[in-house]
């Protein structure tokens, strides 16, 4: 694997030496991750969407990674960075004497973009193996849910995190008794039908592709199975302008898979667009789900 340019580090990275690095990084493309959804976004539309994702999500995740171990000279992964602004935050947050490496298919949205505690690596978690034991924290957001085998993934997180450090892992949960919660805060009359068809629709479209649009809920549990002490989770469903947002675009972006179930059609799709254009519409699309633990 290709690493960043660390010299402007005052800490090498520690990889022991029984550790079975990665292949070349040359051959991973995002193809190589079939089950992501937006693998085939066009980059423009793809950004938006993961900016809009970060507005709604960032201030829960900083919060919960600056209680856990985001602090000065601590050494840090972020795996499946996406735009790259929780990494980005990290390296701040770590300051000079710590270290992020921040890992993702597709680093084009962060390569050469960081300061100097801050290493990007082309990184499939899928297939390549981590240093093990070698961060104080590790978190993944909105990545094990588009992994065919998530246990897999998370054991490689697992690993990667030392002795008494801790792994925060969020994923998003949409399923059907998620939206019917959502929908009296949301909608004074409940959902209208055509968003929990909507909804339907891009679960399809999720599980066609071998991703787990219901992810989130199983992460205590899968934690805990995986061998963490202290398991711990929390749910944030932000009620703003950037879940409407990404809403939009993600339907913009999957508009023909979710046309291909046959759930919902052309118009009624436009219909659904036309509702987010609307400055009064409010959408809480999904759940986020925050777990975390430590290992022994």
């Amino acid at each position: 694997m290709a690493a960043g340019d660390l010299s402007g580090s005052s800490q090498e990275p520690h990889i022991p030496e029984n550790w079975d690095g990665p292949a070349a990084a040359g051959r991973v493309t995002l193809a190589a991750m079939s089950t992501y959804v937006y693998a085939r976004a066009a980059a423009a539309i793809e950004v938006d969407r993961l900016r809009s994702l970060e507005e709604m999500f960032d201030p829960n995740t900083t919060r919960r990674l600056a209680a856990l171990g985001a602090v000065p000279g601590a050494r840090v992964l972020e795996v499946g960075f996406g735009a790259g602004s929780v990494a980005r935050w990290l390296a701040g947050q770590v300051g000079p004497d710590g270290r992020v490496v921040a890992t993702d298919l597709d680093i084009a949205h962060l390569a050469g973009a960081g300061p100097p505690n801050l290493e990007v690596r082309r990184h499939d978690l899928r297939v390549e193996a981590l240093e093990p034991g070698a961060y104080d924290l590790v978190h993944a957001r909105a990545l094990l849910e588009h992994l065919a085998d998530p246990d897999a993934g998370l054991d490689r997180l697992v690993r990667a995190v030392r002795p008494g450090g801790a792994l925060v892992v969020e994923d998003v949960d949409f399923g059907p008794d998620m939206v019917a919660v959502l929908s009296p805060i949301a909608w004074r009359d409940g959902a209208p039908p055509l968003i929990s068809d909507v909804a339907g629709a891009i679960r399809a479209v999720f599980r066609r592709a071998g991703a787990h649009p219901e992810l989130g809920r199983t992460l205590p549990g899968r934690l805990a199975g995986a061998g963490l002490r202290d398991v711990s989770a929390e749910v944030y469903a932000p009620l703003t302008p950037a879940a409407v947002r990404f809403m939009r675009l993600s339907i913009l972006r999957l508009r023909e898979p979710i046309l291909a179930t046959g759930l919902v059609t052309d118009v009624e799709l436009d219909a659904m667009l036309a509702m987010t254009e609307d400055p009064n519409f409010r959408a809480a699309p999904l759940f986020l789900v925050t777990a975390w633990g430590r290992r022994d």
